[in-house]
């Protein structure tokens, strides 16, 4: 019956789950079943052993490695800082602290680096999109406005940048593609990254507007020679963005500092105006690629490194393009890390590589990473075909993308070079330590060989960051360019790079740093701050991950189960913020304090072109005619004076008197006030000043690097 055709259900429990009693045997189960079943010996019972909790164990090799570690490191930036002179004993000491942290990273096995694994995609040029073409039409574009901008008259600037802007975003249309999506990180909240990043970017810029027009306290030749070309490109005189100016700096970025210096006027405040931002930017980004590249802790903690260096801070307050360098410089190679290591993750996203080109085209239209950054990118590439074929192979056709896409967007000044091939390499020839005969003469001067005056020039450039002074007017702050906390993990952040530089952040971290402090090597008054600015912010990254890798070290000593090894990591991160944010202070509470009060900032005759076009914006140009006796130590022609006196003109009332002995025609005095400057070193001719205009004001001006600056005698003729 239906009995038979349906088997009974199983017994169930109160909670509709199978019972666990068993039942007698149905008169349908198999006899051999049956047999075999009662046959069969019944499993011996095992008493559960209840598992043994981890024993918290300490490692104390490894916390005598991590000591060891710290302490010769400490003890060689001792001896940089308090002993210049003994250079090689500090070395001596960082390469045992060397040699300690290859042991520990060996007994950690920090060393080990995982096979990475991957697809090839296929590559073939049959199936390149239909919008590909519109690459060509995005050259056009840009070849047009660099024609425009070459023209007479040009046109206006913003149409001819807004021009090249249109052929970048069309060329990077044609040439992007469906990429895959960026899976989504667990491990790190959306919303705390961005709120992390807008107090990051909210306290850099606060510090480096906070006083802007007061300190530094005088604009420098630097600022001034910039701001002269920004004047003219304010007035609308100069139209070219694809030019080069002042030092053969390009000038793209000074149209964006023209348009503060439009509305405020030729002041030290306007002249400044947007390097906060660009720095603040730079720490921001700086928190985001290391964030990318390493992970939240390091990124978080070299963003607040590079926000509390007084080196940062310093060429962020100034009206000079040189801050870019750091921003541009790491925009690039931290974008081309992110590609390359997407790469290794999946197939490669189209977009990342693209945006890696944009930062790369755009370092063109900076001096040092523009000299740099070329051949950064070609000691990349032949590592990766050495030792990494297989990568390059599959991402050839983004590679080839991201170089289309710099080739657009530096195509303007690529031309400009090619037009004026000298401007490329003007300032270098003028300042080589080899066409400038300088290595030949300090060779002479020193008795030593020229081998031997570049290994010094080698040393020094190294040693800047921890002892050797900076020999820049533009900073001048009797100081290594990292304070003492930072300088130490710094050193120790190289140390790890070189251990772990098979590895793909850090053997790129290794060609950031050195090719551009390379650079300086080879040229005179070395080693120069501003010419540095570029590999800070890879220095804070190198220093954060230090900063965590010895945090984390000193928490592996204790051996404990996953619990407390949860809880332990939750406390290592508000620690080790807590540390970076003190070095941080540190370095902020000095460059508002002793640098400050120091006055150390420039020169003489800075302070001096600075104090006369101070006392000239007192007077008024149409009734006053000013003669300047200067020469032949100084001129009018010193870009502080033209750039900040608002109705003085050189060789229209404001004139250079040459010194005695040589003669020269200068117009006499019409208008109803005449005023004479003198420099000390002419004050003798005061008394002749006086004779031919009797019954005038004598007045002194003092200052920090002279006192007196110099001497005025007002005149009624």
């Amino acid at each position: 019956g239906a009995g038979n055709r349906h088997p009974a259900p199983a017994a169930t429990n109160g909670l509709g789950q199978a019972d666990e009693t068993i039942s007698e045997p149905s008169a349908s189960t198999s006899p051999a079943r049956t047999e075999a079943n009662a046959t069969a010996p019944e499993p011996t019972a095992v008493p559960a052993v209840p598992p043994e909790k981890p024993k918290s164990r300490f490692d104390l090799i490894a916390a005598g490695l991590v000591g060891l570690t710290l302490w010769c490191a400490v003890i060689g930036q001792m001896m940089l800082t308090q002993t210049p002179a003994a250079v090689g004993s500090g070395i001596r000491w960082f390469l045992f602290s060397f040699s300690a942290m290859f042991l520990l990273a060996w007994r950690t096995g920090t060393l080990k680096l995982a096979a990475p694994t991957w697809k090839r995609p296929s590559f073939s040029l049959k199936e390149m999109p239909r919008k590909r073409w519109y690459y060509l039409l995005a050259v056009a574009i840009v070849f047009f406005s660099f024609r425009q901008a070459n023209n007479f008259p040009a046109w206006p600037a913003w149409l001819t940048i807004a021009l090249w802007l249109a052929g970048i975003a069309l060329a990077f249309y044609s040439l992007h593609e469906g990429s895959p999506q960026r899976p989504t990180s667990t491990k790190t909240p959306r919303k705390f990254l961005i709120l992390a990043g807008l107090i990051l970017f909210a306290t850099a810029l606060i510090i480096r507007f906070s006083g802007l027009g007061e300190h530094p306290w005088l604009l420098n030749g630097l600022e001034t020679g910039i701001g002269l070309d920004v004047q003219k490109i304010a007035s609308g005189a100069f139209r070219n963005p694809f030019s080069t100016g002042w030092l053969t700096v390009p000038t793209l970025p000074l149209f964006l500092m023209a348009l503060p210096v439009k509305l405020l006027g030729s002041t030290a405040i306007s002249i400044r105006f947007l390097a906060p931002f660009v720095g603040a930017f730079t720490v921001l980004a700086t928190f985001w690629i290391g964030t990318k590249l390493w992970r939240l802790e390091v990124g978080l903690m070299a963003a607040v490194l590079l926000t509390g260096s007084h080196f940062h801070i310093h060429y962020s307050r100034l009206g000079f393009p040189v801050v870019w360098d750091g921003l541009l410089l790491l925009l690039a190679l931290g974008l081309l890390g992110i590609a390359w290591q997407e790469s290794k993750e999946e197939n490669g996203r189209r977009a990342s590589w693209l945006w890696a080109g944009l930062a790369s085209g755009l370092t063109v239209y900076t001096y040092t990473p523009a000299r740099v950054l070329p051949v950064i990118l070609l000691l990349l590439l032949l590592l990766a075909v050495l030792y990494q074929r297989d990568i390059v192979r599959m991402q050839l056709s983004n590679i080839l993308a991201a170089c289309a896409l710099a080739f657009i967007v530096a195509l303007p000044q690529l031309l400009t070079y090619n037009i004026h091939p000298g401007l490329f390499g003007e300032r270098f020839q003028e300042l080589s330590v080899f066409n400038s005969n300088w290595l030949t003469q300090e060779a002479l001067l020193t008795g030593q060989s020229e081998v031997a005056i570049l290994a010094q020039q080698l040393q020094k450039s190294l040693l800047v960051f921890n002892t050797v002074q900076d020999k820049s007017l533009a900073f001048g702050s009797g100081k290594p360019l990292l304070g003492g906390g930072l300088a130490l993990l710094f050193v120790l952040g190289v140390m790890l790079a070189i251990l772990r530089s098979k590895q793909h952040p850090y053997g790129l971290a290794l060609l950031w740093l050195l090719l551009p402090l390379g650079w300086g090597v080879l040229l005179i008054e070395s080693p120069n701050s501003q010419r540095l600015v570029a590999v800070l912010p890879i220095i804070c990254l190198l220093a954060a991950v230090a900063l965590v890798t010895i945090g984390e070290w000193i928490a592996a000593v204790f051996k404990t189960d996953e619990a407390a090894s949860e809880k332990r990591k939750q406390v290592l991160l508000p620690l080790l913020l807590v540390i970076a944010t003190l070095i941080a202070l540190g370095e902020i509470l000095f460059y508002f304090g002793p640098y400050q009060q120091g006055h150390t900032f420039a020169d003489r005759n800075t302070e001096i072109a600075h104090g006369v076009a101070d006392y000239l914006n007192t007077l008024d140009g149409t009734t006053t005619t000013a003669y300047f006796y200067g020469p032949p130590n100084m001129y009018i022609s010193f870009p502080t004076i033209p750039f900040l006196t608002r109705t003085f003109t050189a060789e229209e009332n404001l004139f250079d008197i040459p010194p005695e002995g040589i003669t020269a025609v200068v117009p006499k005095p019409t208008t109803p006030l005449v005023t004479f400057i003198l420099l000390p070193e002419r004050i003798h001719e005061l008394a002749e000043l006086e004779t031919d205009y009797p019954g005038g004001e004598q007045n002194v001006v003092g200052g920090f690097h002279a006192d007196p600056l110099f001497y005025t005698y007002e005149v009624t003729p």
